[in-house]
């Protein structure tokens, strides 16, 4: 019991590592999300993995398709390489004529 407090700040401490924006929208059926992820986490390949499967459960969540229209690394932080990850992304109908460009 007496390794608890020092389990605990731990995760909490793992867990202020991470970080979004969340859905934000920015425009019709276009939205934007970034994730940030420390380097023990995983850094941006964590960040991308994360960004595209929210955006992509977002989309599913309405009943729209997921459309990726711009995906972009951060800047590298330090010695540490990039930690974060931007996606803007449009949420469409099936059948939506802007979906056959993609």
């Amino acid at each position: 019991m007496r390794n608890l407090p020092i389990a605990v700040a731990m995760v909490i401490g793992l867990a202020a590592c991470s970080m979004s924006t969340g859905v934000l929208s920015i425009g019709p059926d276009t939205y934007s999300l970034t994730e940030k992820d420390a380097p023990i986490l995983g850094g941006s390949i964590k960040a991308q993995q994360s960004a595209a499967a929210d955006a992509q459960a977002y989309c599913q969540k309405q009943g729209r398709v997921f459309v990726a229209v711009t995906q972009t690394e951060t800047a590298p932080r330090a010695d540490f390489g990039s930690t974060g990850y931007s996606l803007t992304f449009m949420c469409l109908m099936s059948g939506d004529p802007r979906l056959s460009g993609h």
